[in-house]
């Protein structure tokens, strides 16, 4: 892995060649940037790259003066130059400076850097370089570590050794944290586009701790970046105005949402995993608050523990499928006020009885789980789904992706109330449907209901006090295959769950689905599917 530094007074073009490309892909890491000739020279003689782009003209000391005091210290280094058309003149001396390449800043590209790094990679094996073999930049050491450290490791000495590298002011025995947790967007980009996001968040987020305090920032996983610092005295406007600014300039340039958790704990490197953790802990409460703010882990209210009974398994779910089942939109709205409540501000929450339907019982106070809000939402859509064609008429999308996108209680809390709007106007459509329509509505619950026998279109049609010459014709007709078509595909798609299961023999499924003959059974599961049973399992299993 190649490493490179940028060096360029303008945030944006530094902000556009990080972003441009996958830099990992082109066996490269980029370990750092600096906005002048000076701290680039700093930082040159500190992580010792591979390669160096930089810009000619710039502040304090301009590019070419630079490369010429690194030389007479690190000479291992390759430069590619960044140039303006007006500044064209210039490459001949830089040149002459040890610039092996350039690139013009109006005609930067994807397909020009990726070039011009192969140029470099090239020229660097023809010196014997070795690209395997070269170590790791300190900087890379240290992240590298801390993200071992959060994930449980004890890596006290590694880090101690490694921190004095990185940045001498770093104080070992006085160390905290802050994580900042970022929202990705859920549509429209590719794991390539996200991980160019993630990595120009990261960007921000070190540009602007860099200036407070001495410490490390790193991308911990996807969303997630934490800040290692040693904090100052009384250094709390400090830590509220760096988180400020973090939140400010990530929706203004990246446009992304943000919270930045700041943990409670200051200690020695004996303890930095517990300040990471209580830093992380800090943006949890993004759930419960939202995005936009800075959340000290001190004034996170304490767990109440774990409950022997939850909402999402104390609620009486029946009541809401048979509320359903019968268009009883009253108790419906009831239901529903009962569910806000229990999604909304901490207190003891009321629940719906078992047997009556009415209040009966509280669950303890204390604000609801993360886990127990999402929880209460799948019991609640699974519920709906128990109700033959109300799951799939009122929910247009993937089920788990469209809850899972809420990532605040606030969110959940908007889907409640979207699902709500949506299974009341159901009833209200269902209740003016035709005679005909209700009676087809009531043939497919009957036979979802009764699949794992045998079912025949008498035994329905004197369910439903007909005739069944009447009900064949009239199911045909609005159903648009016939009774016999639809129970046999209704088993079939049964008989496929039970199978994926890896649980039952064929002979059992067949059983399962109402066939007593295995062999006609197979025979028909083929006609439908274009498999034997056995084809099919094999197959998806």
């Amino acid at each position: 892995m190649l490493g490179v530094v940028i060096i360029d007074d303008d945030a944006i073009v530094r902000m556009n060649l990080k972003s441009i490309i996958d830099w990992e892909k082109e066996g490269c890491q980029i370990l750092g940037e600096a906005e002048n000739g000076q701290t680039g020279r700093e930082l040159i003689l500190r992580d010792k790259p591979d390669i160096v782009i930089t810009d000619i003209k710039m502040p304090v000391m301009d590019g070419l003066e630079m490369i010429r005091s690194v030389k007479k210290e690190y000479d291992r280094a390759r430069y590619v130059a960044l140039s303006s058309y007006e500044e064209f003149a210039l490459l001949k001396t830089a040149m002459d400076y040890g610039v092996t390449d350039y690139i013009l800043k109006l005609e930067l590209s994807p397909e020009i850097l990726k070039k011009t790094l192969e140029n470099q990679k090239r020229l660097i094996l023809y010196e014997n370089q070795s690209l395997r073999d070269r170590e790791i930049s300190p900087y890379s050491k240290v992240a590298i570590a801390l993200r071992r450290v959060l994930a449980g490791h004890y890596l006290e000495e590694e880090l101690e050794d490694t921190l004095k590298l990185v940045n001498p002011n770093i104080d070992k025995n006085r160390l905290s944290c802050i994580a900042v947790r970022f929202s990705l967007p859920h549509k429209g980009f590719g794991e390539g586009d996200l991980r160019t996001i993630e990595i120009a968040a990261h960007s921000t987020v070190n540009n602007i701790t860099k200036k407070y305090f001495p410490g490390i920032s790193f991308l911990e996983e996807s969303g997630l970046c934490l800040f290692v610092y040693s904090p100052g005295e009384d250094c709390k406007s400090s830590q509220n105005e760096m988180c400020g600014i973090i939140i400010t300039m990530l929706k203004h340039y990246l446009n992304l949402d943000s919270a930045v958790g700041i943990s409670s704990y200051e200690g020695g490197l004996g303890e930095i995993h517990q300040i990471m953790i209580d830093a992380v802990r800090g943006t949890d409460e993004i759930f419960y608050q939202g995005y936009g703010k800075v959340i000290r882990s001190s004034e996170i209210p304490a767990e109440t523990g774990s409950r022997e009974n939850t909402p999402e398994t104390a609620f009486d779910w029946t009541a809401f499928s048979k509320a359903l089942e019968l268009r009883r939109i009253s108790h419906l709205k009831e239901i529903f006020r009962t569910l806000r409540g229990i999604l909304s501000a901490p207190g003891p929450r009321t629940l719906l009885g078992k047997n009556s339907g009415g209040p009966a019982g509280e669950l303890p106070a204390g604000r609801i789980s993360k886990t127990e809000a999402f929880n209460l939402c799948f019991s609640l859509a699974g519920a709906a789904f128990s109700v033959p064609g109300a799951g799939k008429d009122i929910f247009s999308e993937n089920l788990y992706e469209l809850i899972g996108r809420a990532e605040t209680l606030e969110g959940l809390r908007e889907w409640l109330k979207k699902t709500e709007t949506a299974i009341l106007e159901w009833c209200v459509s269902v209740q003016g449907r035709s005679r005909d329509d209700m009676i087809v509505a009531e043939v497919k619950n009957y036979v979802t209901k009764n699949f794992h026998k045998a079912i025949s279109l008498n035994e329905v049609a004197a369910h439903l006090s007909i005739s069944s010459g009447y009900l064949s014709s009239l199911f045909k007709r609005r159903a648009g295959i016939s009774f016999v078509e639809h129970v046999t595909e209704v088993k079939i798609d049964e008989a496929k769950k039970l199978l994926l299961t890896g649980q039952y023999r064929i002979g059992e499924v067949s059983g399962l689905v109402g066939y007593e003959d295995m062999g006609y059974f197979s025979k028909i599961f083929h006609k439908i599917t274009g498999l034997t049973p056995k084809e099919y399992m094999t197959r998806h299993v």
